[in-house]
């Protein structure tokens, strides 16, 4: 049957809604993902199916934000999320200043959370300072949004157009662009968590562009 909400508190809108709403359902609040459109893509739909597959599959892993269920909300497909109070790495940076012994901290945490992904043979491939949570309440650093994570399968990825890539473009790693003769695996996350690490440090990205084939450029010709 479908859920209905009490109360909901819009925190995102794109391809997506994201939401932390009230259901009589739980006792606690729940973040809600579903399409934005009435009428989704395949595409939409699939990154939904998979962001819970993969979720469940880590969710022996702390420091990954846990699926609660899937359920039909206003007639949509939704996914059900652990809500964690905090913010988005990208807005803790930005908010305030950082020790550095805070700062390694969070890095630590980061690559053991990341590690813990890998060794379940799996792969974010969207790692960014967004998909990033830092929660009031330890643990602090939770790793979200597996909508474009993928199996470790060692396959070479064609190349691509720049709006068909997984992944953020400031952060996706060399092989990711579909440019270079290499397979995407767990080295692809760990340049992704280098940008982020990066970002953490100096509050900037390391190649900032609004211009897609010259982010591309900067990965592929300047690293």
């Amino acid at each position: 049957m479908p859920m209905a909400s009490i109360q909901q508190n819009i925190i995102y809108q794109g391809n997506s809604v994201i939401s932390v709403e009230t259901f009589p359902e739980y006792s606690h609040p729940v973040v809600v993902k579903k399409p934005s459109k009435r009428h989704p893509s395949r595409r939409i739909l699939r990154s939904l199916e998979k962001e819970y597959e993969m979720t469940c599959t880590l969710k022996a892993v702390e420091g990954v934000r846990k699926a609660l269920g899937q359920q039909s909300i206003e007639n949509q497909p939704a996914l059900i999320l652990e809500y964690i109070e905090g913010e988005t790495l990208r807005d803790h940076i930005g908010r305030k200043t950082l020790s550095l012994r805070a700062k390694l901290k969070i890095a630590v945490d980061l690559a053991r959370i990341l590690g813990k992904i890998h060794q379940q043979d799996v792969i974010h491939l969207d790692l960014n300072s967004k998909n990033i949570l830092i929660g009031d309440k330890p643990p602090a650093v939770h790793v979200i949004d597996l909508g474009s994570a993928s199996r470790i399968t060692g396959n070479v990825h064609q190349k691509v157009r720049p709006d068909q890539m997984l992944g953020t473009l400031p952060y996706i790693s060399p092989e990711q662009t579909g440019r270079i003769n290499r397979a995407v695996d767990e080295c692809s996350d760990l340049y992704s968590l280098g940008v982020v690490l990066y970002e953490l440090m100096t509050r900037h990205l390391p190649f900032d562009s609004k211009n897609p084939m010259e982010l591309i450029h900067h990965h592929l010709a300047r690293v």
